[in-house]
C-alpha cells in the first residue's frame, strides 16, 4: 500500500501536483510489525457489514421522518410577517418588507398562518427599537414629524418613538428558509438534510 502511494506521488509530482500521499500511508507499516494492530484491524473489518446494516436502518428512519416533514411542513418555514400597509411610502421609511431580528442573521422569525394553531404569530413580533430604546408609540395618521412623539433635539428615549413593528401583521409564505436556507421541508432532499441536522443536535 505504501509503495503504491509512493508510485502515485511520483506521477503526481511529475504533473506538478504535490499531495504527499505516501507520508499519510506510512503508519500502515505498523500493522505488519505489531500483532495487536493486526487483531484490531481484523475486528474492524469483521464489524463493517454490521455497521452497514445500522447505516441502512438510520437512512430508512431519516427517510420516513423526511417524508412526514414534507407532507406536514412543506413551505411552512417560509412564513414571515409582512407589512400589512404601504408604510414605507406613507411615512418615507426604510423598512424590510418582512420582519427579521437582524437582516442576514441565521435565526428567523417564522410565523403561523393559522390563528388557532402554531406557537408564534405576527402579534408576537417584538417592539421596534431605536438607539437601544424600545418604542411604544402608535404611528401618526399623517406624515408630520410633530406627531411622531420624538423630540428633534433630544432624540427618542424611554419609548418615545413609533413602534413600526406593529405593521408586520400579515403572515405569508414568501420569505426565505431559516438558517440561510439550509433548514426546510420543501422537498425530500432538504428534508433529509434537516432531519439529519436535528439528529446531530440532540
Amino acid at each position: 500500500m505504501v509503495l503504491l502511494g509512493e508510485l502515485l506521488d511520483f506521477f503526481l509530482n511529475a504533473s506538478g501536483i504535490h499531495l504527499e500521499i505516501s507520508h499519510s500511508l506510512k503508519p500502515l507499516r505498523l500493522i505488519s510489525r505489531v500483532p495487536s494492530m493486526k487483531l484490531w484491524l481484523s475486528v474492524i473489518v469483521d464489524t463493517l457489514p454490521m455497521l452497514g446494516h445500522v447505516l441502512l436502518l438510520f437512512m430508512f428512519v431519516i427517510h420516513i421522518f423526511g417524508v412526514m416533514g414534507v407532507h406536514l411542513w412543506g413551505g411552512e418555514l417560509r412564513n414571515r410577517c409582512f407589512l400589512g400597509e404601504d408604510i414605507v411610502t406613507m411615512y418615507n421609511l426604510s423598512l424590510s418588507p418582512y420582519f427579521d431580528y437582524v437582516p442576514g442573521e441565521r435565526a428567523s422569525f417564522v410565523c403561523s398562518r393559522h390563528s388557532e394553531t402554531g406557537e408564534r404569530h405576527c402579534k408576537d413580533v417584538p417592539p421596534y427599537q431605536e438607539n437601544g430604546n424600545v418604542c411604544t408609540l402608535a404611528a401618526p395618521h399623517q406624515d408630520k414629524p410633530g406627531n411622531w412623539g420624538v423630540n428633534a433635539t433630544a432624540g427618542p428615549s424611554h419609548g418615545d418613538c413609533v413602534n413600526w413593528n406593529l405593521f408586520y401583521n400579515v403572515c405569508r409564505p414568501d420569505g426565505p428558509n431559516p438558517n440561510m436556507g439550509s433548514i426546510n421541508f420543501d422537498n425530500i432532499v432538504y428534508a433529509w438534510i434537516t432531519v439529519f441536522q436535528v439528529n446531530c443536535q440532540i
